[in-house]
């Protein structure tokens, strides 16, 4: 079993208002309500390549981590501004929080999100068959459960949306939730454990997975990814790994800003991604 530590991420966006920003960025459309909580918000970052009459843009919805317990969408700005560069609409949305509420509530809110995001994105200029979803720490857990496990919308009444593939930054797919503090306040209550599991909805059917983790994460361990990328081989889906020396929880994230972009191609290898499985 491998050693998941999800806690701090969300420190990384106190950085955020001291990173020069890419020119790359037409218009941020905020605090766009995908449900009646005041945390169900999100924000749109529209490229200066993107056109509300096109509707063709590829769109990034993309969740941050913080042990499900902080973060917030503001704070995340350089992440939506860097895929705005590739010509990337990005979607940054908040959820809510533990202990307000625990597992599977702040996966529900993802997938409301994403459900939003499908359904209205044309009128932004987004393609919503070219629609990905992505997230570092525990936000790359919620969104790799939204690629993967039907339920997380039927059982709120929702159609699956049809996403294009998952990026995952960091992410732990496979651990015990009664093993650490905040994994046993996220998801305390809960009795079926396998089912909350990402790694248990893998299936040759599931969307194109780029995974990526740096060697000297402490935070997640590499081997997440490491396993998962194993099992989506021997199970027929498609996946792309890459593991970067001298990176580690936060320099993962921060190689997606403008000056850190020299640390690991980690912008690069998404583009790359989503031309190829994009529509």
């Amino acid at each position: 079993m491998a050693i998941v530590v999800v806690a701090g991420c969300s420190k990384l966006g106190t950085l955020n208002t001291l990173l020069p920003k890419d020119n790359a960025t037409r218009e941020v459309v905020k605090h766009v309500a995908y449900g009646s909580d005041p945390r169900q918000q999100l924000d749109i970052y529209l490229p200066q390549s993107s056109d509300a009459e096109s509707k063709n843009s590829p769109v990034v919805v993309f969740f941050y981590g913080g042990s499900w317990s902080s973060g917030k969408k503001k704070e995340y700005s350089f992440v939506g501004r860097a895929l705005n560069a590739k010509g990337i609409i990005a979607v940054i949305a908040d959820y809510r929080l533990v202990p307000k509420v625990r597992y599977p509530d702040f996966v529900f809110d993802s997938a409301k999100a994403v459900t939003w995001v499908a359904e209205n994105i044309s009128n932004h200029g987004g393609d919503a068959n070219n629609l990905f979803v992505a997230g570092h720490s525990a936000g790359a857990y919620n969104a790799m459960m939204i690629a993967l496990a039907d339920f997380v919308y039927t059982d709120q009444g929702e159609e699956v949306p049809a996403i294009a593939g998952m990026i995952g930054l960091a992410g732990p797919y496979d651990f015990s939730p009664k093993k650490w503090p905040e994994t046993r306040a996220a998801f305390k209550g809960t009795s079926e454990l396998d089912a909350t599991q990402p790694i248990n909805y893998l299936t040759s059917e599931s969307p194109p997975l780029l995974l990526m983790t740096g060697v000297d994460d402490i935070r997640v361990d590499p081997q997440h990814s490491k396993t998962m990328n194993k099992l989506a081989a021997e199970r027929g889906a498609e996946v792309e790994f890459h593991l970067y020396d001298d990176i580690g929880h936060a320099k993962l994230l921060l190689s997606l800003a403008k000056p850190f972009r020299d640390w690991a191609p980690t912008l690069e290898h998404i583009d790359a991604f989503i031309t190829r499985y994009g529509e």
